[in-house]
């Protein structure tokens, strides 16, 4: 029960440590969140695609209770990214009561098989200028309520091939109050250290390693699709807060 704790406080301590507005007394858990999930050809194999999936939909699955997912709390969207960046799920598409389980299954079912190069930094300025500013689609950019945080799941490094280094994305998005949530999964010691390049605060990124594929199986997924009923309850916020 104590790693299951671990786990659930570790996700929701890093999406929300910035979420809770305090206006007059009353608390607001609104946040806009994009899953940018990495599909290119150093994934390997669709079963390892399925991991990163199934990492985006267990994530999605302890957004629960204050901070629901639904149109006053919290917004999803899921793209996926090579050298380009593919949108998949937008923030209006599952906003109503009940619809979290549907989103769940919807990520863990896109047809995507992996191939191609990626392009970390540029994914990430357009998770940033495309989906968590498009209004037109869901993202509630302007509303000062709303915070943001962008997770990615990859194998891949930071580079600056594009011309966009990964300081300039960093500051990018701390300009724009975003945070960056950084999933890497058998990243060795070089890739870790231009993965860094992106670090400011806790307050704006955080980041996470996984020794493999099987690794974040065991160890994430697994144990969050093995959480007891009830478990929103458990901790409470005042526990959640130190994670940051």
């Amino acid at each position: 029960m104590a790693g299951r704790r671990l786990v659930f406080a570790f996700l929701i301590g890093v999406i929300y440590c910035q979420t809770i507005l305090i206006h007059g007394g009353e608390i607001d858990f609104a946040r806009d969140v994009v899953f940018l999930l990495d599909k290119s050809g150093s994934i390997g194999s669709t079963e390892n695609m399925q991991v990163v999936k199934d990492m985006a939909a267990a994530i999605v699955h302890v957004i629960c209770g204050a901070i629901e997912v639904s149109s006053d709390k919290t917004r999803v969207a899921v793209a996926l990214f090579d050298n380009a960046i593919h949108r998949h799920i937008e923030m209006n598409q599952y906003v109503r009561p009940g619809q979290k389980a549907k989103l769940e299954t919807a990520i863990k079912q896109l047809r995507i098989s992996p191939g191609g190069s990626s392009s970390l930094n540029v994914a990430l300025e357009n998770a940033r200028r495309l989906i968590l500013h498009d209004t037109t689609k869901g993202a509630r950019y302007g509303d000062p309520r709303v915070k943001r945080t962008t997770f990615v799941i990859t194998d891949g490094c930071a580079t600056s091939r594009s011309g966009l280094t990964p300081k300039q994305v960093r500051d990018n998005y701390v300009a724009d109050g975003s945070c960056i949530v950084l999933i890497s999964i058998g990243n060795h010691s070089i890739c870790r250290a231009t993965l860094q390049a992106f670090d400011t605060n806790c307050l704006c990124f955080q980041q996470f390693f996984f020794s493999s594929f099987a690794d974040a199986r065991s160890n994430f997924v697994d144990i969050i699709n093995n959480l007891p009923e009830g478990f929103c309850a458990v901790p409470t916020w005042d526990d959640l807060l130190p994670a940051c």
